[in-house]
């Protein structure tokens, strides 16, 4: 059962750190509980969402102390949920079945043309581009009147803008080119601005790259094609149509 103060949490009513401090704990251990049930229980999820996004919880947790115990707990929590799925990876070698060996990465480098156009040819992984500033017509400007950080916010907007831009072309090829292998499609949203700018900050992440750190979001667009064997994703079938229940639908 959840804690009275979570509704005064989450409707704002406890407005200060000094009515905070005393519920905490207990609003925690709620938290903790409720975290790997929430997929279960729809009106749970909401109740967390709605927790994490009060203005005066979250940001509060390391000041109050409690902040390390709660990342503490959804490490060993992450771990057991992911027993199962660790044991199938090893199991069926989906290292092998999934990896290198299956699909090998392939890799670009941008060559200018004569018009002075960009274009995307092969290269060793040595040479591969792996930043979205190599794409951009000119380097991105730095306004050194703000901080680095602010820039990078900023070139989070541009690279996200230019992703809505093409993303329904994106998602209308990739439909049809696993259509034609026949493959089931998945399209999703692109990249969201929290997620970037959560990768740009953190030590583990791109905190220690060059400017525009952000750059290195290279999966701005992306989906989801499945396939009924490692090699069905290669056999294109150019005069065949798939039968109707195997055939998936376009993105919109």
């Amino acid at each position: 059962m959840a804690p009275r103060a979570l509704d005064a949490i989450i409707s704002g009513k406890m407005t200060s750190l000094a009515q905070l401090r005393p519920h905490a704990p207990a609003v925690l251990d709620w938290l903790k509980d409720g975290l790997p049930r929430a997929h279960e229980d729809d009106d749970l999820k909401k109740q967390i969402e709605l927790l994490l996004g009060a203005p005066r919880f979250a940001p509060n947790l390391a000041h109050l102390g409690l902040w390390d115990d709660l990342i503490e707990d959804c490490n060993k929590k992450a771990l057991v949920l992911g027993k199962p799925m660790q044991e199938y990876f090893v199991k069926a070698d989906l290292g092998t079945v999934l990896g290198e060996a299956a699909v090998p990465n392939k890799c670009g480098r941008f060559e200018v043309l004569h018009d002075g156009l960009l274009e995307v040819v092969a290269s060793s992984q040595e040479e591969g581009i792996r930043r979205q500033d190599a794409a951009m017509p000119f380097p991105f400007p730095r306004n050194l009147a703000f901080s680095q950080l602010w820039n990078e916010q900023c070139f989070i907007h541009c690279i996200r803008m230019i992703a809505m831009a093409i993303d329904p072309s994106f998602q209308l090829l990739v439909s049809g080119v696993c259509e034609d292998a026949n493959g089931t499609f998945k399209g999703c949203a692109i990249k969201g601005f929290v997620r970037m700018l959560n990768k740009c900050v953190s030590h583990d992440d791109h905190y220690w790259e060059e400017f525009p750190r952000p750059s290195l979001n290279i999966d701005l667009n992306r989906n989801a094609c499945t396939f009924e064997t490692s090699g069905s994703a290669f056999v294109h079938r150019k005069n065949e149509k798939a039968p109707e229940d195997q055939r998936s639908s376009r993105a919109g």
